[in-house]
């Protein structure tokens, strides 16, 4: 009978073999940085998924936004005695014989610009809102900055990205020059902490009137 089993066991019955203790963790740890490498794998192909809409994202808005900005910004009128509606004559929109005015930061720029909505000249103000980080636009119901300031605001971007910073340059805008231009800087990023980097991007462009300032 022992030989009957000892010779079951050299023949390994069953064709089975048992794993020693070496084989069993080696067999683990391979399974293991297997498993870690395709999750990591996974989680990167999302990431740069999520990275390449995020910069969609930025890309689509800030174009409108800055589209947008330039085309109204070139059809601004400046304030003198041509101006519709005599602006020019108590609380104007801006300083008399300029097109442009803001504050002494230059995060937002007022000026005379054309509502097609109302078929009429408005005072207009472009802004940085700092506690939404929005770029925002009003359109006074009136012909002064007060007015603008109280009018109720209409977001250009959405609360997908996040506006770091708004800065307009203003030159050429005096007396006897005829066609002043403004500069916009736009640091914007998108609203989100899934990825990182964050996608960020700086855009810069510059409008110059379309209509020449003719005295």
């Amino acid at each position: 009978m022992v030989k009957m089993k000892n010779y079951f066991f050299k023949n390994k019955i069953f064709g089975q073999h048992s794993f020693t203790l070496i084989e069993t963790l080696v067999a683990i740890a391979i399974f293991i940085v297997l498993s870690v490498a395709t999750v990591e794998l996974f989680t990167n192909s999302i990431n740069t998924q999520t990275s390449i809409l995020q910069n969609q994202q930025l890309v689509n808005e800030s174009g409108y936004a800055m589209e947008y900005m330039h085309r109204i910004l070139r059809m601004a009128h400046r304030d003198d005695d041509t101006t519709p509606g005599n602006l020019n004559n108590g609380g104007s929109c801006v300083t008399e014989n300029t097109t442009f005015g803001g504050d002494g930061a230059s995060t937002d720029i007022y000026f005379i610009g054309y509502d097609y909505s109302l078929s009429a000249y408005r005072c207009m103000r472009i802004y940085l809102d700092s506690a939404t980080h929005k770029v925002k636009i009003q359109i006074s119901p009136n012909f002064t900055a007060s007015g603008a300031q109280s009018a109720t605001a209409v977001e250009l971007t959405s609360s997908q990205i996040y506006v770091n910073k708004l800065q307009y340059y203003v030159s050429g805008d005096t007396i006897g020059t005829n066609q002043p231009k403004i500069t916009i800087l736009m640091d914007i990023q998108s609203n989100t902490k899934r990825v990182n980097p964050i996608p960020r991007m700086v855009l810069q462009t510059t409008a110059s009137l379309r209509n020449l300032n003719v005295e």
